[in-house]
């Protein structure tokens, strides 16, 4: 494998791609995959339960959608669902979400970036990545 990694730097950088390069470039890419192995299973299993929801379901008379779900989902859900599968949540234009505006930015009447953090503090987060319907 570092043979034909070096093969393909050697043709992107002519030569300039040192054996010190490439050690480097090798422990970190060693680093980054005990991480992900330590952080997470490597297939899904029977234990796996995965809620799907969009992120404006829930309501309440106080809060945006998002913080309202968190709160539920840890009063009520956290003990039965290891997955949560949030669709769309960012600013869209149309088709229920799937016309995504800007991918960097949480739609500002369900909640906030903060509120989806909160939720992978406690559960598995999923999402869509709509690229078949992209706004201008």
């Amino acid at each position: 494998m570092k043979q034909k990694i070096t093969d393909y730097l050697d043709e992107i950088y002519g030569g300039t791609f040192t054996a010190t390069h490439l050690q480097k470039l090798v422990t970190r890419l060693e680093s980054a995959k005990r991480l992900i192995t330590q952080r997470r299973k490597k297939h899904w299993d029977e234990s796996d339960v995965v809620l799907i929801t969009y992120a404006d379901q829930f309501h309440s008379n106080d809060l945006k959608p998002l913080p309202t779900f968190n709160q539920f989902y840890h009063q009520w859900l956290q003990s039965i669902f290891s997955h949560v599968h949030l669709l769309p949540f960012y600013p869209w234009s149309s088709d229920d979400g799937f016309s995504v505006i800007d991918y960097h930015q949480v739609a500002s009447e369900a909640g906030e970036w903060q509120d989806i953090q909160q939720l992978g503090e406690c559960s598995h987060l999923m999402f869509d990545f709509v690229c078949n319907h992209m706004s201008a």
